[in-house]
Order: structure tokens, then C-alpha cells, then sequence
């Protein structure tokens, strides 16, 4: 497994400083805690194989796009999972195997603005 888990922080997010670990989920795609809060940081390039629905969720920082921890984690996970095989990879490698499936139900139960609520509108395809 070649995921960096990065310790120490410092890196300015929408919630504060970073703290912690952060850790790399895939090229353009890291997850970082803040003491009060935290969220995915999307690189742009990385956001545009996302629907637009799915960039316009994103809060713009830093020259990323963010999701907050609770809910919006789902949305970059559910877009690009299969389509960026690093973050199944990571998922996998921590017996996580559901995660495409409780991205998707967060998606339905907190954001009743994606388009039509279907699977194929939400995610681009």
C-alpha cells in the first residue's frame, strides 16, 4: 500500500489550521482534521471528473475544493470512486468495502437537491 499518512499539520483549511493526520486518499484527494472540525480537500483538476452538481457542493479554499466532514465526504467519495482507483484502493486496504454504498445513502438523506436523486445525475455519468 503507497498512501502517505502525513503527521503535523499546518495546511490552512476552510475549518482552521490542519492538525493531525492527514491522510492521502488518492492523487488530489486528501482528508484533513482540524481541532474544531475538518473535510476532503478536491484538487481542481481532480474535481472535474465530478459532476458539476458535485463541484458547486464543494466550497472553493485554497485552490481546492472542500467537503466538511459530516455529510459533503460523501460526495467527492461517490463521484470519483470509481473512477480514481486510489481511493477504492485505501477503502479496500482498511476492509472498508461498503463505502461507494454509505456515500451514496448520505448523498440521498442530506442532499435532496441532487439532481432527481438518481444515481447516474448525482454522479455525472
Amino acid at each position: 500500500m503507497n498512501r502517505k499518512v502525513f503527521r503535523g499539520g499546518g495546511i490552512p483549511t476552510p475549518w482552521g489550521v490542519s492538525q493531525g493526520r492527514t491522510l492521502k486518499l488518492a492523487v488530489g484527494l486528501c482528508s484533513y482534521s482540524t481541532p474544531g472540525h475538518g473535510g476532503m480537500a478536491v484538487s481542481f483538476s481532480l474535481s472535474m471528473r465530478m459532476s458539476e452538481w458535485a463541484r458547486r457542493q464543494g466550497i472553493r479554499y485554497g485552490g481546492r475544493l472542500w467537503y466538511e466532514e459530516d455529510c459533503a465526504w460523501a460526495i467527492p467519495i461517490f463521484e470519483l470512486y470509481d473512477r480514481v482507483p486510489g481511493i477504492r484502493d485505501f477503502y479496500e486496504g482498511r476492509h472498508v468495502f461498503n463505502i461507494r454504498e454509505l456515500a451514496e445513502q448520505t448523498i440521498r438523506q442530506w442532499y435532496p437537491d441532487c439532481p432527481a436523486q438518481e444515481e447516474a445525475q448525482c454522479a455525472g455519468n
